[in-house]
């Protein structure tokens, strides 16, 4: 395994332990509705949209050249976030290119 592919394994494992943690919580959804009515959680909730729309664009467009299957990151992006763009940083380091 690459230093790269280290890298992403460990962000990967800590985002998750992060996104456990929150959702244990009792009060989640009542976060979530605050974030939405208040003009700075709307700001950020934007800006992960378009992030993301970014990082599904580089996605697609680097698996194809990599002979790698997009579909399943980008619907997996569009549902759980950012665990997809980990897991294809994952798979892309220990894939070798095309």
């Amino acid at each position: 395994m690459n230093a790269r592919a280290v890298f992403f394994s460990v962000a990967l494992l800590a985002f998750s332990a992060l996104t456990a943690w929150c959702f244990i919580r009792p009060d989640l959804l009542d976060i979530a509705l605050e974030m939405i009515k208040n003009p700075v959680g709307l700001q950020v909730s934007a800006d992960l949209i378009v992030s993301m729309s970014i990082l599904l664009g580089f996605i697609w467009k680097d698996a194809r050249k990599r002979g790698i299957s997009p579909l399943p990151y980008v619907l997996f992006g569009l549902t759980c976030g950012s665990f997809s763009p980990l897991l294809y940083m994952i798979h892309r380091e220990l894939r070798p290119e095309r």
